[in-house]
């Protein structure tokens, strides 16, 4: 999935047993050595990604009442970026003296679609 905001919400699946887990963004992780701190289990919790754009990756470590110890591993990428995106028209023309124009839509390959506003839409 995709967030433009550091502030996500984890959606938590785990066995009803399931009394404790802690959340955490890394490479990689090892939940019976990790520092990280539990907190009450919830199937919806907050947790804040690092900055920066691209992909990140969320580690949950899972823990029962016994101490049993499970993880799970889920990606976001953060895109907080507006698209770069560039319009020309009539290759540049200061004026046209005709109701038709060509247009050139130039943006980033990391844009995901456009649309074209007919003028008669535009406020």
């Amino acid at each position: 999935g995709y967030s433009f905001s550091t502030q996500v919400t984890a959606q938590l699946t785990a066995p009803t047993d399931t009394t404790e887990v802690a959340l955490l963004e890394a490479a990689s992780i090892n939940c019976t050595t990790t520092t990280a701190t539990y907190q009450s289990y919830g199937a919806s919790l907050p947790f804040t990604i690092s900055a920066g754009e691209g992909l990140k990756t969320v580690f949950a470590c899972f823990k029962d009442a016994a101490g049993n110890l499970a993880s799970a591993s889920a990606t976001i990428r953060l895109d907080s970026l507006a698209p770069s995106v560039g319009l020309v028209i009539d290759g540049g023309a200061a004026y046209t003296t005709t109701g038709t124009v060509s247009a050139a839509l130039t943006f980033l390959a990391d844009t995901d679609g456009y649309a074209v506003v007919d003028r008669k839409s535009v406020v």
